[in-house]
């Protein structure tokens, strides 16, 4: 299975830095990270990314349309969706296991 690496970024979105250069690591848990925080429109070259936990979360909660929402967005930009529990969202855990679908 291919990896795929980026630059990684610490929780407050700054790139890492290790030793003195940019930090590139493997970078999957990072991008499911913000397909989950971004809104649909924060990312210029794919602007329908993006599944904004924000809105669930300070609005009506819907298991069903959060675990559909997620499922759809991750499954778009090429992961395979194996477990997906959003029982403890309230808690800020949301539990996923998905891995990229072979692309190479």
């Amino acid at each position: 299975m291919a990896t795929f690496t980026d630059i990684i970024t610490d929780a407050d979105g700054d790139f890492e830095i290790l030793n003195g250069d940019l930090f590139i690591n493997d970078s999957d848990s990072q991008h499911v990270e913000m397909i989950l925080t971004a809104d649909k429109g924060q990312f210029r070259q794919f602007p329908l990314i993006g599944v904004g936990l924000r809105k669930f979360i300070n609005g009506p909660f819907n298991s069903q349309a959060i675990k559909q929402a997620i499922k759809l967005q991750l499954e778009s930009d090429g992961y395979n969706v194996r477990k997906l529990d959003v029982s403890n969202i309230t808690k800020g855990i949301i539990d996923i296991d998905a891995k990229r679908k072979n692309t190479l």
